[in-house]
């Protein structure tokens, strides 16, 4: 537990918000430019109170909460990529308020703090990521071998009348 962390990034929760806003909006990233400006911040204020709030008490509930948050950006069709970079926002700005307003003789017990609860949440959103690629992969392979088997052996595709459907499910 950590209350001088929580209580100086809890007085500098708006301005990790913006920050964080502020560079998503600024990026590369399609989604987060897309994104209707108050949904991306509310969104970016739940990751940071949730951050936050861990770092408080247990860094492994930040862990869960990237988890969950994974699988719905996935579904959303986020890449990898688009969630590590809020991640590296969100770690650097906590690290600028660790080394500007905490003692020199605190900064790595914080600092490895931070870090750790971000890298904790990289790793976890990493496996998700390649779990759902796999998946994905076996899917891809299982449709091949069907439509393999809609194709004769001399490679010509299989006819068939105007309304059939063939089962790819069989």
């Amino acid at each position: 537990m950590s209350l001088e962390l929580y209580t100086k990034l809890s007085q500098r929760e708006n301005a990790l918000i913006e920050k964080l806003v502020s560079r998503l909006r600024m990026s590369a990233a399609p989604h987060y430019q897309d994104m209707e400006i108050g949904l991306l911040e509310q969104r970016a204020a739940r990751v940071v109170e949730a951050f936050i709030l861990s770092l408080a008490e247990d860094p492994d509930t930040f862990v869960e909460y990237i988890r969950d948050i994974a699988e719905e950006r996935i579904s959303e069709g986020y890449l990898l990529g688009e969630i590590q970079f809020a991640l590296n926002i969100l770690e650097e700005s906590a690290w600028q308020i660790v080394v500007g307003d905490i003692p020199p003789r605190d900064h790595v017990f914080h600092l490895g703090r931070i870090s750790g609860a971000i890298s904790a949440s990289k790793d976890t959103l990493a496996r998700i990521y390649l779990n759902h690629m796999v998946i994905a992969r076996a899917e891809v392979d299982r449709l091949e071998a069907k439509i393999g088997t809609l194709c004769d052996r001399s490679g010509q595709e299989l006819q068939m009348d105007g309304d059939e459907f063939p089962d790819l499910d069989a």
